[in-house]
Protein backbone atom coordinates (compact mmCIF):
# COMPACT_ATOMS: atom_id res chain seq x y z
CA UNK A 1 0.00 0.00 0.00
CA UNK A 2 2.71 2.31 1.13
CA UNK A 3 4.42 1.96 -2.23
CA UNK A 4 1.07 2.37 -4.27
CA UNK A 5 0.78 5.84 -2.81
CA UNK A 6 4.09 6.57 -3.09
CA UNK A 7 4.10 5.86 -6.74
CA UNK A 8 0.92 7.93 -7.20
CA UNK A 9 2.27 10.94 -5.20
CA UNK A 10 4.78 10.51 -7.70
CA UNK A 11 2.64 9.99 -10.95
CA UNK A 12 0.71 13.06 -9.70
CA UNK A 13 4.34 15.41 -9.13
CA UNK A 14 5.12 14.38 -12.81
CA UNK A 15 1.56 15.76 -14.07
CA UNK A 16 1.79 18.86 -12.44
CA UNK A 17 5.12 19.30 -13.65
CA UNK A 18 4.00 18.26 -17.00
CA UNK A 19 0.85 20.69 -16.97
CA UNK A 20 3.30 23.85 -15.48
CA UNK A 21 5.28 22.99 -18.62
CA UNK A 22 1.90 23.13 -21.18
CA UNK A 23 1.17 26.32 -19.32
CA UNK A 24 4.22 27.86 -19.48
CA UNK A 25 4.98 27.05 -23.33
CA UNK A 26 1.46 28.80 -23.69
CA UNK A 27 2.85 31.96 -21.61
CA UNK A 28 6.07 31.82 -23.99
CA UNK A 29 4.04 31.58 -27.42
CA UNK A 30 1.77 34.43 -26.25
CA UNK A 31 4.66 36.66 -24.74
CA UNK A 32 6.51 36.26 -27.97
CA UNK A 33 3.18 37.23 -30.01
CA UNK A 34 3.00 40.60 -27.93
CA UNK A 35 6.54 41.18 -28.04
CA UNK A 36 6.12 40.55 -32.47
CA UNK A 37 3.09 43.10 -32.21
CA UNK A 38 5.11 45.48 -30.28
CA UNK A 39 7.88 45.34 -32.02
CA UNK A 40 5.77 45.58 -35.18
CA UNK A 41 4.26 48.85 -33.73
CA UNK A 42 7.63 50.79 -32.76
CA UNK A 43 8.62 49.58 -36.94
CA UNK A 44 4.99 51.79 -37.88
CA UNK A 45 5.86 54.62 -35.77
CA UNK A 46 9.39 54.99 -37.06
CA UNK A 47 8.26 55.15 -40.38
CA UNK A 48 5.71 57.48 -39.52
CA UNK A 49 8.69 59.65 -38.09
CA UNK A 50 10.71 59.52 -40.77
CA UNK A 51 7.74 60.49 -43.45
CA UNK A 52 7.37 63.24 -41.15
CA UNK A 53 10.78 64.50 -40.87
CA UNK A 54 10.95 63.93 -44.55
CA UNK A 55 7.36 66.23 -44.76
CA UNK A 56 9.09 69.03 -42.82
CA UNK A 57 12.21 68.91 -44.55
CA UNK A 58 10.72 69.24 -47.80
CA UNK A 59 8.55 72.50 -45.90
CA UNK A 60 11.50 73.64 -44.58
CA UNK A 61 12.96 74.00 -48.29
CA UNK A 62 10.11 75.67 -49.25
CA UNK A 63 9.84 78.43 -46.55
CA UNK A 64 13.68 78.91 -47.09
CA UNK A 65 12.25 80.06 -50.54
CA UNK A 66 8.96 81.66 -49.57
CA UNK A 67 8.49 85.24 -48.47
CA UNK A 68 5.99 87.13 -46.00
CA UNK A 69 2.56 84.94 -45.67
CA UNK A 70 3.59 82.07 -47.18
CA UNK A 71 6.56 81.85 -45.27
CA UNK A 72 4.91 82.44 -42.34
CA UNK A 73 1.92 79.50 -42.75
CA UNK A 74 4.51 77.09 -43.94
CA UNK A 75 6.76 77.49 -40.92
CA UNK A 76 3.42 77.44 -38.94
CA UNK A 77 2.74 74.08 -40.29
CA UNK A 78 5.97 73.19 -39.48
CA UNK A 79 5.66 73.80 -36.24
CA UNK A 80 2.17 72.43 -36.36
CA UNK A 81 3.85 69.19 -37.67
CA UNK A 82 6.64 69.05 -35.14
CA UNK A 83 4.30 69.08 -32.10
CA UNK A 84 2.25 66.15 -33.20
CA UNK A 85 5.18 64.02 -33.92
CA UNK A 86 6.44 64.64 -30.68
CA UNK A 87 2.68 63.87 -29.13
CA UNK A 88 2.54 60.61 -30.82
CA UNK A 89 6.05 59.72 -30.23
CA UNK A 90 5.61 60.42 -26.08
CA UNK A 91 2.10 58.28 -26.60
CA UNK A 92 3.90 55.37 -28.26
CA UNK A 93 6.52 55.44 -25.89
CA UNK A 94 4.59 55.70 -22.90
CA UNK A 95 2.11 53.12 -23.96
CA UNK A 96 5.57 50.99 -24.76
CA UNK A 97 6.16 51.31 -20.82
CA UNK A 98 2.74 50.28 -19.67
CA UNK A 99 2.49 47.37 -21.57
CA UNK A 100 6.22 45.85 -20.58
CA UNK A 101 5.40 46.53 -17.19
CA UNK A 102 2.36 44.96 -17.49
CA UNK A 103 3.59 41.97 -18.97
CA UNK A 104 6.84 42.13 -16.09
CA UNK A 105 3.73 41.99 -13.47
CA UNK A 106 2.45 39.25 -15.56
CA UNK A 107 5.21 37.26 -15.97
CA UNK A 108 6.12 37.71 -11.79
CA UNK A 109 2.34 36.59 -11.36
CA UNK A 110 2.87 33.24 -13.36
CA UNK A 111 6.27 32.37 -11.45
CA UNK A 112 4.92 33.04 -8.29
CA UNK A 113 1.43 30.71 -8.86
CA UNK A 114 4.33 28.03 -10.85
CA UNK A 115 6.40 28.05 -7.07
CA UNK A 116 3.51 27.26 -4.94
Amino acid sequence: MKADIAHLKAEQAKSKADQKAKIQAKIDKLNTKVHTKLEQAKQRSERRQAEVKAKIGALEKKASKAKGEPKAKIEARISELKELEKEASDAFDEFDKEVKAAFDEFDKEVNAAFET
